[in-house]
C-alpha cells in the first residue's frame, strides 16, 4: 500500500510510522489472547553491535560507542574474534540482549561455529 502513495517525504513517514504502530497493537492484542507476554524495546545498535562479544548496546542519543565487529556485507557480520554469524541472527540475539542481558550466557554454550584456518 505504502509503495503507491506519494505523500511527500514527511508524509510517507507519518504514514509508515501510524501503519508500524498499527501492527504492533494488533500483534500484541492477539498475543494476550493466547497468553503471550509481548514486550515493546527500542532497537538502535543492534545491527552494529556484537551480540556473542557481548559489545554495548546503548540507547538511540547516548553517545555512539567503538563496536567490535563489523558488517561485512548483506547478511553476513564479522565478530571482533574474527567469526563470522549471520547478521540478521547477531542483530536477533541484540534485541534479545536489550530485554534479557545474561541471554547469551544461557544460550552460547552449545553455538557450533566453523573452525578458523591458521
Amino acid at each position: 500500500m505504502k509503495q503507491s502513495l506519494n505523500l511527500g517525504k514527511s508524509n510517507n513517514q507519518q504514514l509508515v510510522n501510524i501503519l508500524h504502530n498499527r501492527l504492533i497493537e494488533m500483534l500484541t492484542y492477539k498475543a494476550q489472547l493466547k497468553g503471550i507476554k509481548v514486550i515493546i524495546t527500542e532497537e538502535s545498535y543492534t545491527s552494529q553491535s556484537s551480540a556473542l562479544d557481548r559489545g554495548e548496546l546503548p540507547k538511540y542519543g547516548e553517545e555512539k560507542p567503538l563496536f567490535k565487529g563489523k558488517r561485512l556485507a548483506r547478511g553476513l557480520y564479522k565478530m571482533g574474534t574474527n567469526q563470522l554469524l549471520n547478521a540478521d541472527v547477531n542483530g536477533a540475539f541484540n534485541i534479545i540482549r536489550k530485554v534479557i542481558p545474561d541471554v547469551i550466557d544461557q544460550v552460547i554454550k552449545g553455538l557450533p561455529f566453523n573452525p578458523l584456518r591458521a
